[in-house]
């Protein structure tokens, strides 16, 4: 604790007039006001009181020294019933208790050094993200985007022609089966039954013509194709032409839309079978 008589002499601050510190339960407490202190109880003659604004050890003084005080304890004391009178202090010099060190103010100065530092802190981190490199994010992790490579999609490069007209009818039928995964309206149950009736007339026929494993592939080709953003101009030439069936397939345009509501395995050739089989016994009529 700093010694008083080594102080270096210092102008002596202003101090807030009716403003006071206090130092009870070996805590400083406040400053108060004067409306506050009027109301305190444990407000005592001895109790070590500092002005607001004081800054030296030795301005910490009893609260009776202070006129202010004084007059406030004054009116208590001549409100209240005599107390009994305390105890005879014990002979020799009583042992004076260290003063408490008074709060400091604010220092602006490091408070200045302080903003000004964070400033220059955030500038600089400014200019060095600035200064790298953009970070390429892939199109699905950045907008939920799924296209793949052109030589993963349907159909696939240099297919002949006889095949590609028979893969092309294959699709046709199965475009409306795509919808019916999710359930068919009464109004369009007929177009559904003659799509799920194409859809197995066509693809026996192709598997029968050109084998299963072309029959696989078109599944897997066609997976990729339907749940791509951007499709073939091949595949939207038979999304336009299926949709004069009698079925409105404008939900199959909206790739992310589709890839919400359904699985990968959902868009397969097997699962499209799987509906045109269930639709055929139990919804539609025998022809």
């Amino acid at each position: 604790m700093p010694d008083p008589k080594k102080d270096q002499p210092q102008p002596e601050p202003s101090v807030q007039p009716g403003r006071y510190w206090l130092f009870a339960d070996k805590k400083i407490l406040g400053p108060y006001g004067m409306r506050l202190l009027r109301r305190l109880k444990n407000l005592r003659p001895d109790l070590l009181v500092a002005p607001a604004g004081a800054r030296k050890e030795t301005d910490w003084r009893p609260a009776a020294d202070f006129p202010e005080l004084k007059a406030i304890l004054d009116a208590r004391a001549s409100g209240q019933s005599k107390e009994a009178e305390t105890p005879a202090q014990k002979k020799g010099r009583p042992s004076k208790p260290p003063l408490p060190p008074l709060p400091e103010g604010p220092n602006y100065l490091n408070w200045f050094f302080f903003i000004v530092l964070s400033v220059a802190a955030g500038v600089a981190l400014l200019v060095h993200i600035a200064s790298r490199p953009p970070v390429r994010k892939s199109a699905a992790v950045a907008s939920n985007e799924f296209q793949p490579p052109p030589d993963q999609m349907w159909p696939a490069p240099d297919t002949p022609s006889d095949r590609l007209a028979a893969e092309s009818q294959v699709i046709e039928a199965y475009l409306p089966l795509l919808l019916a995964v999710k359930g068919v309206k009464a109004e369009q149950l007929t177009a559904a039954c003659a799509s799920a009736r194409e859809f197995i007339r066509s693809q026996e026929a192709y598997r029968a013509k050109y084998g299963t494993p072309l029959a696989e592939e078109l599944s897997r080709r066609l997976v990729i194709t339907m749940r791509a953003d951007s499709r073939t101009k091949k595949l939207v030439e038979c999304l336009e032409r299926a949709g004069g069936h009698g079925i409105d397939l404008t939900a199959l345009k909206y790739a992310p839309q589709l890839r919400q509501n359904l699985q990968p395995a959902d868009f397969s050739l097997p699962r499209a079978q799987s509906t045109a089989d269930s639709l055929l016994s139990s919804f539609c009529a025998k022809p």
